[in-house]
């Protein structure tokens, strides 16, 4: 069982807390669509995004109850292998959210690069941060947690590729969640030129090509202030090849307190 280190400190720990802030999100103006395939989230306090997860996992609320989870995010402290799936249920202040084996276990075996690791996801706080929201939104949540140390298009495809393969052995409903900070920059002047030309690189995109999608990975690799590009990729790959189209939610950025460095952050639904 994997417990919780954040809780209490990057977000709150008190259940009527949790409950209150996720209340709000029944409240959220979303928009119409009929389904949705994945969302990217910001991995920062609950204190600095509390409105932009309200307004993202509102997008989730009428969801199958039957839907499974899988979680990627950014191992930024680079403990074990470079994508490590954990085999464990995750413990929150709300309750256990539970490790989906069959589709953990499928996921591994089309995978060239995923390995079963829970060393990686020890010390990480992203993935645990956004579990309040989905004991939330289920009754009894499944899930798959994936932590990918390293940026490479051959990653991108192979989990883009083993992720559908696996879907659609098990005939499953599931949900991608990517939660990563999308650009570093050295300066605010860096980060006003990149988010917007990151913001309408996005806006371009509509139907799938295999032309496009080596495009769009070649052009997030090639980005020296992308954080994580694969973790970036992943739900869009997925989910553009399933006719699924980018609603960018919102986008903020923070100072991260060294020099003039910045930080952005887009949120992210794929809708049709």
């Amino acid at each position: 069982m994997r417990v919780p280190i954040a809780a209490g400190t990057f977000y709150p720990s008190e259940k009527s807390v949790l409950k209150e802030i996720c209340r709000g999100i029944s409240n959220a103006k979303i928009g119409s669509f009929n389904s949705v395939s994945a969302l990217f989230v910001p991995n920062g306090r609950f204190e600095d995004f509390k409105d932009t997860y309200i307004q993202a996992y509102a997008h989730l609320l009428n969801i199958p109850e039957s839907t499974s989870f899988i979680f990627i995010s950014d191992n930024r402290m680079k403990r074990g292998k470079p994508v490590s799936i954990s085999n464990e249920d995750w413990l929150t202040c709300l309750g256990k959210v539970a490790y989906d084996k069959d589709l953990g276990e499928q996921i591994k075996k089309h995978s060239a690069f995923a390995e079963f690791d829970n060393s990686a996801h020890s010390f990480e706080y992203s993935i645990e941060a956004q579990l309040p929201f989905i004991r939330c939104i289920s009754n009894n949540p499944k899930m798959v947690a994936i932590s990918i140390s390293t940026s490479d298009e051959s990653v991108v495809r192979d989990l883009v590729n083993a992720i559908e393969t696996s879907v659609n052995i098990l005939n499953k409903n599931v949900i991608l969640i990517s939660t990563c900070q999308t650009l570093r920059c050295n300066t605010s002047q860096e980060a006003e030129l990149k988010t917007k030309e990151v913001i309408d690189f996005i806006n371009e995109q509509s139907k799938y090509s295999e032309k496009k999608e080596s495009s769009f990975i070649n052009y997030f690799l090639s980005q020296e202030c992308m954080v994580n590009p694969t973790v970036f990729l992943i739900p869009f790959i997925y989910s553009i090849k399933n006719n699924f189209s980018p609603r960018i939610l919102s986008q903020k950025t923070i100072k991260t307190g060294v020099k003039e460095e910045i930080e952005f952050y887009l949120s992210i639904a794929y809708v049709k």
